[in-house]
């Protein structure tokens, strides 16, 4: 992932993340980020949000998508979703 700055410059590539998710039993739950519900956090979840942003037809997982935890899907939890991926980590609340 790289960053495109209002100034038209590009950020360093990021380094490739992957997430594996395992439920109890062998069943899926609902992991936060978890946008598709593949169980793999990872640049496809973000790619599916964007996708459910432009058309909200697009079936995602809401309770997964709604990042910031305010009951609504939008460009924060996207943001949120992102810097989870940068950095590994949710913040706090």
């Amino acid at each position: 992932m790289k960053a495109h700055y209002t100034d038209d410059t590009w950020s360093p590539w990021s380094k490739a993340k992957t997430v594996v998710l395992h439920g109890e039993g062998g069943e899926h739950g609902y992991q936060l980020g978890d946008v598709n519900h593949d169980n793999v956090v990872n640049i496809n979840d973000v790619t599916t949000l964007i996708g459910y942003m432009l058309n909200p037809e697009t079936q995602i997982c809401n309770i997964c998508a709604d990042t910031d935890g305010n009951q609504e899907v939008s460009i924060s939890d996207l943001t949120l979703l992102i810097n989870f991926l940068l950095t590994d980590s949710w913040p706090e609340n």
